[in-house]
């Protein structure tokens, strides 16, 4: 069991895609490009030259590899001053900027911003005057300008607007972290992103898709779980050593705390055998077998203990409850007389509903999930579901549960979340 449960908790990467509608980025990319570039005047050779974003002009963004391709748009308006003999007109720049996501090992991902190229969408006009320079020399300049006073202040803005992993750690924070799924039993559902391998990005009509391989958990338990932000790290691996076609994992926690507390409620509103159980005390233990004793007020004053060892058949989904033995202990004479009535009762409950088939329970529990998931916001999507463990360890029941694929989408950002 051992070796069994170390091969499932080995560092697991699995491939997911985040895709943005094209116009949100674009608009959320240009706004922090024309902060630091709104009428940026100054003086060369003799001109006074004056850029700022043209706000008219078309913009356009698009996506390759590990690389989003900017083309902004810079109105350039020039005078040169020379008494009778003034010179004035304009243009138009349209520069290729490129912006990559570096990620370094251990670091956060570095945002870099290149001047790939321009070309002129406004050849430089005279309206005023008459001049025989070059129009390069004057794009020069320009991009010389830009270069040398505002590349620095996008490299840093893009850097702080970006911060990918602070944007996915606040996520994580408000919108994974501990969603209550299920009221009495409580149950809630954690997500959290440890490791991440950035592939890259696909442009595709008027979305941009962003691809990962990240190292996850997604566990549903019966205990709130703290939250405390935890690094993200990218990692330096390659497609190659992370490329993983296995399912993807749901955990599932239940202390024994909590099945104790959900077997009392149970007795308490179904009979069973036509007898009401009122139960003061539960208590579950597992040792060489699986232990649940109970401390009755009624229909006897005493305690019965019921052991089984269970065994889950992942072929066919289901819980066989082997080698039952129940035990009845009452306190008072009369009682003592009814116990092997009691004690038959029990048994023959728990033959009936063994083995028990797991899949309706999940089918069942994933359609409450994603009902939950859509109050929240999020349209989900949850395909082919099975059980591929389900244990008894020393303090909870744990079930891991493989997932073929997914889909999260939120209405009110336009965001998907999917596995690839």
């Amino acid at each position: 069991m051992q070796s069994k449960l170390q091969h499932m908790s080995k560092t697991s990467y699995k491939g997911i895609g985040i895709q943005f509608p094209k116009d949100t980025l674009q608009t959320m990319i240009f706004d922090v490009l024309t902060k630091h570039l709104q009428d940026e005047t100054f003086e060369t050779g003799g001109f006074v030259l004056q850029c700022s974003v043209a706000g008219h002009q078309a913009k356009n963004l698009s996506a390759f590899q590990q690389s989003l391709r900017i083309n902004l748009p810079v109105e350039l308006h020039f005078s040169k001053p020379e008494g009778l003999f003034t010179v004035e007109g304009k243009g138009g720049i349209m520069l290729e900027l490129l912006c990559t996501l570096i990620p370094k090992k251990g670091d956060d991902v570095f945002v870099d911003l290149q001047v790939e190229n321009f070309t002129w969408f406004s050849s430089p006009v005279v309206t005023l005057g008459s001049m025989d320079i070059p129009v390069e020399w004057m794009a020069d300049v320009v991009l010389k300008r830009i270069r040398e006073h505002h590349l620095e202040k996008w490299v840093a803005a893009f850097n702080q607007s970006f911060d990918i992993e602070g944007m996915l750690t606040s996520f994580q924070e408000k919108k994974t972290r501990n969603i209550p799924v299920s009221h009495k039993p409580d149950i809630y559902f954690n997500f959290e992103i440890k490791q991440i391998v950035f592939v890259g990005f696909q442009d595709e009509n008027h979305v941009i898709r962003i691809f990962f391989y990240i190292h996850y958990e997604a566990l549903l338990s019966d205990k709130l779980n703290p939250f405390a932000p935890q690094k993200i790290v990218f990692s330096d691996k390659t497609i190659t050593e992370v490329l993983d076609t296995t399912p993807f994992v749901l955990q599932i926690n239940l202390s024994y705390e909590g099945l104790e507390r959900w077997i009392i409620q149970y007795l308490s509103q179904n009979e069973v055998g036509g007898k009401s159980f009122d139960v003061e005390k539960a208590v579950i233990r597992n040792t060489s077998a699986f232990e649940t004793k109970l401390f009755l007020r009624s229909p006897i004053q005493g305690s019965v203990t019921v052991s089984t060892e269970p065994f889950y058949d992942s072929g066919l989904q289901r819980l066989d409850l082997t080698n039952i033995k129940v035990d009845v202990s009452a306190n008072q004479f009369f009682y003592q007389l009814t116990s092997p009535i009691i004690q038959r009762i029990i048994r023959n409950r728990i033959e009936e509903i063994s083995p028990v088939n797991l899949q309706p329970l999940i089918e069942k529990a994933m359609v409450h999930f994603i009902k939950t998931l859509k109050q929240k916001g999020f349209d989900t999507s949850i395909k082919h579901k099975s059980i591929h463990h389900f244990g008894f360890e020393t303090q909870a029941c744990r079930i891991l549960i493989h997932i073929d694929s997914f889909e999260f989408f939120s209405q009110s950002q336009g965001i998907k979340v999917y596995s690839l």
